[in-house]
């Protein structure tokens, strides 16, 4: 009955901290673009897979227990200029403490920073190396950044309950033009979190069976 129990306690606190912890945001939709002038055109993909090892670019971005996420992945179109710059942003926020990315088999940064608090910006190729630049046809690793203290990412899902916070994403080609996109955030569900507590009381009922 011991280890049932044990992982019916640890799921409860884990859902508990996740509750009135750090929160993770996404898109909740996809959102295309196409800038006919500077002939950039591509996605803006949402993230719910958060498995995989975080990779801090800049600040103090692998606290998740302290610090809101917001995570997105950028595919550009077969035919689309490079971009070698992606700039993220939050409507009403200026608490953006880290940016980074998932180590993924994609197109990876080759540096990040938070330039000013309410910005943080991925380079591709900097200073402008054009073959390191994010290709047509190509797609990011999944990319975040980081927001403190929890609470400071304005969305739905949090006491008291925000209006749903509105993303902005620059994105710069490797001429320096750049061109803006926005998308509505969303939390990012948390099955993992769901399915340890699901396996405490699958457990617990499994164990009071035996004692019948």
């Amino acid at each position: 009955m011991r280890k049932p129990l044990a992982a019916l306690i640890i799921g409860a606190a884990l859902l508990a901290s996740s509750a009135a912890g750090a929160l993770s945001y996404t898109l909740s939709a996809p959102v295309a673009f196409n800038d006919l002038t500077f002939g950039i055109s591509g996605t803006l993909n949402p993230v719910t897979d958060l498995s995989g090892t975080a990779i801090c670019l800049a600040g103090t971005c692998t606290s998740g227990a302290t610090q809101d996420w917001l995570l997105v992945s950028v595919t550009l179109n077969v035919g689309s200029n490079a971009v070698d710059r992606i700039t993220m942003s939050v409507a009403g926020v200026s608490a953006i403490v880290g940016v980074g990315h998932f180590s993924d088999p994609d197109e990876t940064p080759t540096s990040g920073s938070v330039p000013i608090a309410s910005q943080a910006w991925v380079d591709y190729g900097n200073p402008n190396v054009s073959a390191l630049n994010l290709q047509a046809g190509e797609t990011t690793d999944r990319l975040f950044a980081t927001f403190s203290p929890v609470g400071s990412l304005p969305g739905p899902g949090i006491f008291p309950v925000f209006p749903p916070g509105t993303a902005s994403f620059v994105l710069s080609s490797a001429s320096g033009a750049n061109f803006s996109v926005q998308g509505t955030l969303v939390l990012v569900p948390e099955p993992g979190t769901l399915l340890l507590l699901g396996g405490g009381l699958l457990g617990v009922a499994l164990a009071g069976r035996r004692r019948l």
